[in-house]
């Protein structure tokens, strides 16, 4: 099914009580009370709210707890036992507490268009299971289209780039979520499109709400996806667990992005001239030629 009405259908006032959100934070009780505000703005508003906090600090749990009043069962704050700062962990903990039919997830530093939850909700009630919109990302100067998942993709479609879905752009029915285990927590980064991924291969399709509803911030704060160590292993993890399924121009496009991933600060110069190079042989002719546009434009990657 895919939405396209511009004005957007809503779900219907009631349908609260059937969805929660889970918001996953790591050491960022600013951004974090930006994301909950953005939840209490909603034109109809989760059932519950729950907070996974894999640090441990009394501020967030105070941040959340003050915003408890807002829903009808409150807002849980669980401190994760581990303080990985392991998204799809803090996530999988979220699901395990969920009681409602439907969950959605909102990362700490990400905020929702005040109808994001009633188009989400609409979708799921119709009859589907997993619901994709559209996002932005924002940086102090600018705001730009990031997150465009078309509709009707195989999971064939989404072994390369990731295709449009991210922790705080989708909902779903959380027993469709558990049935394929949740979110992997062994990938430090893409576990978003890995879930997409195994989600088509064991029949479940998504609907698409083409509305810009999401906006994820880039103002300087790291994020799981910027460049580093965690991202070359997390891009290497995810090319070893999908690689028998992938064909070559996918397997391509994986070792160019690992290989970019890797060169990031600390790297020795051997090192950065290996996986550069490495990186300039994987890529498409195509893809080489717009990275060249870009540096010429004066363009770097924002996110």
């Amino acid at each position: 099914m895919k939405i396209s009405n511009q004005v957007g259908p809503a779900a219907n006032p009631g349908t609260e009580e059937r969805m929660t959100v889970v918001v996953p934070t790591h050491n960022r009780p600013a951004e974090l009370v930006r994301s909950l505000s953005s939840i209490v703005k909603q034109t109809i508003r989760p059932l519950e709210v729950i907070v996974i906090d894999d640090v441990g600090d009394k501020r967030v749990q105070a941040i959340a707890e003050g915003y408890s009043h807002e829903f009808r069962r409150g807002v849980r704050y669980v401190e994760s036992e581990v303080a990985t700062g392991s998204a799809p962990r803090s996530r999988n903990i979220g699901l395990a507490e969920v009681g409602t039919e439907y969950v959605a997830f909102l990362d700490d530093d990400d905020e929702w268009d005040p109808q994001c939850l009633s188009r989400m909700i609409f979708a799921l009630t119709s009859g589907n299971e997993i619901v994709v919109v559209h996002s932005e990302i924002a940086t102090r100067s600018s705001r730009r289209p990031f997150m465009r998942i078309k509709d009707g993709l195989e999971w064939s479609d989404c072994l390369a780039n990731n295709p449009g879905i991210t922790g705080s752009n989708f909902a779903a029915r959380a027993e469709t979520l558990r049935s394929v285990d949740g979110f992997d927590e062994e990938l430090l980064v893409a576990e978003d499109q890995d879930l997409l991924v195994r989600m088509l291969l064991a029949g479940h399709p998504y609907a698409v709400v083409p509305e810009v509803l999401v906006t994820q911030h880039a103002d300087g704060t790291e994020h799981l996806s910027s460049a580093g160590k965690r991202q070359s292993l997390g891009l290497r993890r995810f090319l070893h667990k999908h690689a028998r399924i992938m064909d070559r121009r996918d397997k391509r496009y994986q070792l160019s992005m690992y290989h970019a991933a890797s060169i990031y600060p600390g790297v020795s110069i051997a090192d950065r001239i290996f996986h550069r190079s490495a990186q300039i042989i994987y890529m498409s002719p195509r893809t080489l030629l717009a990275r060249l546009i870009f540096r010429i434009r004066g363009r770097t990657k924002e996110y």
